[in-house]
């Protein structure tokens, strides 16, 4: 049985790291030298650092030489020495030796090809949340901040980079520079970064004169330009809104070949996936540039909340990411309006918060005993805001779930120029019955069609007010609460109505479908209800709400399949999408902003891969021309295009698809095409996509979204399953320990619809367990059980909703 954890002692913590690195990229190994300036707290003869796959050839605290002993299981390494250290200062110094890796943690290598050919090393860190530890010997806890004076040795003809400015270059023996860095402020170890390798380079300064550059491949500069715009209107927006001047006199922003996440905050030296960060004015669609103004906007928020003010522990990790995840939609919002951001907000993250907080395996945001960091937050937000949060907000992160929200209405008694409404609270699960008791204090707004407007807070478990009679009520207007409303079947019709004759803004047509889907799922309402009520947006006109209706209708097509009735079932999205496709067409007008363009390529994809002739046709001939260079297709609608051809097509297609691959050196594209190379439908070609995908020429940071894209149906996503299973062994291998391996899992498990698909993925990881990737896996075979319990419910009546439809 494994030891529980424990953070290091706490009789000493460090004040400044002074390091020298010396990456070798031809072997992949590193040197360290450094040394750490120390405060002892109280008498010690040990000092216990964190530390994984690092040797240390020897250790000294000022003059006394110290015995050296690693615990590889806590990654911890115990300096002991033979007489107590004196509380104070003093100094440790150390040389050590480690492994430049290929996991995309600690310290790392990574690679690109440039426009001739050639292989160009680097060498990366990636740090949070415990991996500066791969690269040197340190305090690796986020609340135990020193300084940090950093020198790379390396190359002269490599770039170099840290978090803070070059301030000396000296050459030292074989053609190597000693490239030393100013000291940084006082932060956290998974903050420190540094990179080396070849890269270009664009450059400017925001209104407050901090130097900003954005490094690229060789030969990619351009493709930074639009980052660098980005950063250049975002620094000046936070130093205003948070009162306080960005604290380094730089901010470089990297885009790295391999990296595992989308981002990371590093103080002065972000880094980034390529697709994250650079954009091709020819060839990056209108949905890459509004993703890298978010993550451009996230990060740097981390700027100050996360790197200038630091959790204490990773338990308020919420209160870095959170903060960030919702502040990069006010920073783009104001940057770029044309994106009407907040939509977006409202689709890609409430929307699925709500969708992952009604399972049973969700978690509550703080733990059983909450630190002064969230009371902290509370209080502040009170001070500024002059209303209760902290009375409002307790529940709210310390129980799991929220509510939803039953309301019913009838004439207001005495009065017939008003409406009674009764609005009553309990716990929303999509697992069936609720045996909860849990309450929340709940903000309630409610929106008439004359455009009147109340307000109340709902603190108990059901409670009646009155409002001016109206045709239609609406709760959540905007869809700004963290509930779900469940309407009377006389009010979900008046809004109906409301909704077909064009009454309903857009965030209130989004957030009815979406309440409506998450009701079926539960089994509150049937889901033939649902897609009777699709027919009423086919005069929609805007992407967020189209998105976020098919994405919730592909969670029928699962059973849909399962039922064999994929053909109807490709039939009933014809019909639903075509009239849309008539207005929006397959070219861009003048007057098309970006909304439109976004919307045509979900239009045409959805349409294309269900088999509409005209669409197929279309698509076909101008695949046949971008092949050939006579026309290239519009970086909007290749994804589309892709899939559509792949979904219809053989052999020939996946193999012109397969020449684009191998084509194209823009990350992007490539990305593009080995996300939609799963849709081919062939057995055969579906099994050279998984092979594919664990081959050399996928990055490590794709592997999982081409398995992905290889779940199209529920028969390609069991020869999916079936192949991971076969090759459990190399995942583990490369994913141990990170994110991927859960996003893995969550692609291939998450729509199952057997008790056999649930058990038997129960049993494959009962015998092969993945710690990291334990929730996951469990939310998976609640999903699965929940769409058996859906087929059992609704089955028969999705059959005959769909016989209508010729196939």
């Amino acid at each position: 049985m494994s030891k529980p954890f424990e953070r290091l002692p706490t009789h000493s913590k460090p004040v400044n790291y002074n390091l020298t690195l010396t990456p070798n990229l031809n072997d992949f190994t590193f040197k360290g030298e450094q040394v750490i300036t120390v405060q002892v707290i109280e008498p010690t003869k040990t000092l216990v650092l964190n530390s994984a796959e690092i040797e240390i050839q020897s250790a000294k605290f000022n003059d006394a030489s110290a015995e050296i002993s690693f615990n590889t299981e806590e990654e911890t390494v115990k300096f002991s020495f033979p007489s107590e250290l004196p509380v104070g200062e003093g100094k440790l110094s150390m040389s050590f030796t480690g492994i430049l890796n290929d996991r995309m943690k600690g310290f790392y290598r990574s690679k690109y090809t440039d426009s001739d050919g050639n292989e160009i090393r680097c060498a990366v860190t990636q740090f949070e949340p415990t991996d500066a530890r791969r690269s040197l010997p340190c305090w690796d806890e986020p609340e135990l901040k020193a300084t940090f004076d950093v020198t790379l040795v390396v190359d002269k003809n490599l770039t170099a980079v840290s978090n803070m400015l070059e301030v000396s270059r000296t050459e030292v023996a074989d053609g190597l520079v000693a490239v030393k860095f100013d000291r940084t402020p006082i932060m956290s170890t998974y903050l420190l970064a540094y990179v080396v390798g070849k890269f270009d380079y664009v450059e400017g300064r925001d209104a407050d004169f901090i130097k900003m550059r954005v490094f690229t491949p060789i030969g990619k500069k351009d493709q930074g330009l639009f980052a660098l715009e980005v950063a250049k209107k975002t620094l000046p927006f936070y130093r205003k809104f948070f009162n306080v001047a960005y604290p380094l006199p730089k901010l470089d922003l990297i885009a790295i070949p391999d990296f595992a996440a989308g981002a990371m905050e590093n103080w002065g030296l972000v880094t980034y996936r390529e697709t994250a960060l650079l954009v091709d004015a020819d060839n990056s669609s209108a949905a890459t540039k509004e993703w890298v103004a978010l993550v451009v906007g996230h990060e740097l928020a981390h700027q100050w909340f996360g790197n200038l003010v630091t959790m204490k522990w990773w338990t308020d990790l919420w209160l870095n990411e959170g903060f960030a995840s919702w502040i990069e939609y006010l920073c783009v919002d104001h940057c770029y309006p044309e994106f009407d951001i907040w939509t977006r907000f409202v689709q890609s993250d409430l929307s699925r918060a709500l969708e992952l907080d009604a399972l049973e395996n969700s978690h509550p945001i703080q733990n059983k005993f909450a630190n002064a960091s969230t009371e902290n937050l509370w209080e502040a937000l009170a001070d500024a805001s002059g209303q209760p949060v902290q009375f409002v907000m307790e529940g709210w992160t310390k129980q799991m779930g929220y509510p939803v929200i039953s309301v019913a209405s009838k004439p207001a008694e005495g009065d017939d120029s008003k409406l009674e409404l009764t609005i009553t609270q309990e716990k929303f699960q999509l697992g069936g019955a609720n045996k909860s008791d849990l309450l929340w204090r709940v903000p309630i707004q409610v929106l008439t069609a004359t455009g009147h407007k109340h307000q109340l807070m709902l603190a108990e478990k059901s409670d009646s007010f009155t409002v001016p009679k109206a045709a239609w009520v609406k709760l959540n207007p905007g869809c700004i609460g963290v509930y779900r409303v469940d309407y009377s079947a006389s009010m979900l019709q008046d809004l109906i109505a409301a909704l077909k004759h064009g009454q309903l803004s857009q965030r209130d047509r989004f957030n009815l479908e979406n309440d409506l889907f998450a009701l079926a799922a539960a089994g509150r309402v049937p889901i033939v209800q649902v897609l009777q009520l699709a027919d009423a947006y086919k005069a929609e006109q805007f992407y967020t709400v189209w998105s976020d209706l098919l994405s919730n209708l592909g969670s029928v097509q699962v059973l849909a399949d399962h039922l064999g009735l994929l053909d109807k079932w490709r039939a009933f999205l014809r019909q639903l999408c075509e009239p849309a496709y008539q207005r929006l067409g397959w070219d861009a007008r003048p007057a098309d902003g970006h909304d439109a363009t976004l919307l045509r390529s979900v239009l045409i994809g959805c349409l294309g891969r269900a088999g509409h002739e005209s669409v197929l046709a279309e698509a076909k001939a101008k695949f046949a021309k971008h092949c050939s260079g006579e026309c290239p297709i519009t970086p909007d609608l290749r994804a589309c295009v892709y899939s559509t051809v792949l979904a219809n097509g053989g052999v020939e297609e996946f193999e012109a698809v397969l020449k684009l691959l191998e084509k194209t050196d823009m990350q992007e594209e490539k990305v593009r095409i080995l996300r939609c190379l799963g849709r081919a439908r062939a057995p055969e070609l579906r099994q050279r996509v998984l092979e594919l995908a664990v081959s050399d020429k996928v990055r490590l940071q794709d592997t999982v979204f081409v398995i992905g894209g290889a779940c199209h149906s529920l028969e390609a996503r069991r020869a999916a399953w079936q192949f991971v299973k076969s090759r459990w062994s190399w995942f583990v291998e490369k994913f141990a320990g990170q994110f991927l391996l859960s996003r893995l899992v969550q692609l291939l498990c998450n729509d199952f619809c057997t008790a056999e698909d649930a058990d038997d993925v129960d049993a494959f990881f009962k015998a092969n367990p993945a710690p990291s990737a334990e929730r996951n896996i469990k939310q998976a075979l609640e999903n699965t059980r929940l769409n058996v319990a859906i087929l059992a419910r609704d089955g028969d009546s999705v059959k005959e909703f769909l016989a209508q439809f010729a196939a």
